[in-house]
């Protein structure tokens, strides 16, 4: 037996759940590119871990909604997965106009947050493997030549400080916003795990908290790698977030679609006809048949007769409940006629069960025409 489209329909949305359910369960290779959270090669764990062995305090910014504490020193964003909405923009330009130090790595982004500080990181063409000092900024400890393996490149408005180049672009600038300052790098190998392994990328990281304080309060935007604690969202909001969700909407989706088109309508709709109603006539030809099939002629005949007497009685203003005899003498009365054949009639239906049937139907012929004579109006 071959199963029907909608148990089809099921079953693949039973598997595409399956599948959302295992993609959502992301190994920790999958983690985004310089999260503190992750010891892969190129996560940042190696730098927070350093930084807080360094005397620093460090903290993640993982909290919902988004804000900048306005004692925190320095904040790096690096390589955010997510878009920095208008809200988040505006809290981190306040920060930095207030005297913060902002270290951005993006590799093309996050386009919404550098645009505010008149910056823009694109696609340079080509891969630069190292990058050397533009001028003597990062002195301590000194830096003459980093490996970057970066493809893009820094541009931004007046004010751009080149400290790493690669021929005639730039990979590491600074520029300053306010009474803070905001340096960008094009590049995620210096600060990832593998990349502090090298002299020259771990003496760059210590360039960028070089003028921190001691115990100063460094925090990393864990928020935009999609890391979001204590957050209160809606059922719309989660499922747009996880792969599950987008499995629930496609599956509810492809429901729709399917309830659509098995609903959909050839023509307009087909009004039944309504049941056809039974007849008098069905009725009396019925109950006769009935009465016929059990040789009740007697009692037929003596319906026939009080039948007769009740017209007789409704056209002539008598009593159709007198006797007989009685009742065809008041006719007889009231017409001026002998009673007899009224009396007779009657006498006669009263004893129908002893008559055939055609003789029955003869009788009733002759009880409907004396009924007739009887209610003749003179003329």
């Amino acid at each position: 037996m071959r199963p029907s489209p909608l148990v089809l329909l099921l079953v693949g949305l039973v598997l595409l759940l399956v599948a959302a359910t295992a993609l959502s369960a992301r190994p920790s290779s999958s983690l985004p590119p310089l999260s503190v959270r992750s010891s892969e090669p190129g996560g940042a764990r190696a730098l927070a871990l350093w930084l807080e062995a360094l005397g620093f305090q460090v903290e993640e910014l993982a909290t919902e909604p988004f804000a900048v504490d306005p004692a925190l020193h320095t904040l790096y964003v690096l390589a955010p997965t997510a878009r920095f909405d208008d809200d988040a923009v505006e809290a981190v330009a306040s920060w930095v106009g207030g005297g913060g130090h902002l270290v951005v790595v993006a590799t093309g982004g996050p386009r919404a947050l550098l645009e505010r500080f008149g910056l823009t990181v694109r696609f340079a063409g080509d891969r630069a493997a190292e990058a050397t000092a533009a001028q003597p900024l990062l002195l301590q400890p000194p830096v003459e030549r980093v490996r970057v393996d970066s493809w893009e490149q820094i541009e931004g408005a007046d004010g751009l400080a080149p400290w790493l180049v690669a021929g005639d672009r730039v990979v590491l600038g600074s520029r300053p916003y306010g009474a803070g300052e905001v340096v960008v790098l094009a590049a995620l190998r210096p600060l990832s795990n593998e990349g502090l392994a090298d002299t020259a990328s771990a003496a760059l990281a210590l360039n960028l908290v070089s003028r921190l304080p001691p115990g100063a309060r460094v925090a990393f935007d864990e928020y935009h790698h999609g890391f979001v604690r204590g957050a209160t969202r809606s059922l719309w909001q989660l499922l747009l977030a996880n792969y599950w969700g987008w499995a629930i909407i496609y599956a509810v989706a492809l429901g729709y679609l399917y309830l659509w088109l098995r609903g959909r309508r050839f023509g307009p709709p087909l009004v039944p006809a309504p049941a056809a109603r039974r007849s008098v006539g069905e009725y009396v030809a019925s109950l006769g048949a009935l009465y016929r099939r059990a040789g009740q002629r007697g009692y037929v005949a003596d319906r026939l007769a009080d039948q007769l007497k009740h017209e007789l009685a409704t056209g002539l203003g008598l009593n159709a409940r007198l006797p007989d005899a009685a009742f065809a003498q008041a006719v007889a009365d009231r017409r001026a006629t002998a009673p007899d054949p009224l009396a007779n009639t009657l006498a006669r239906l009263r004893a129908g069960g002893r008559l055939g049937e055609r003789d029955l139907l003869a009788l009733v012929r002759e009880a409907d025409a004396l009924k007739a004579r009887l209610l003749r109006r003179p003329g």
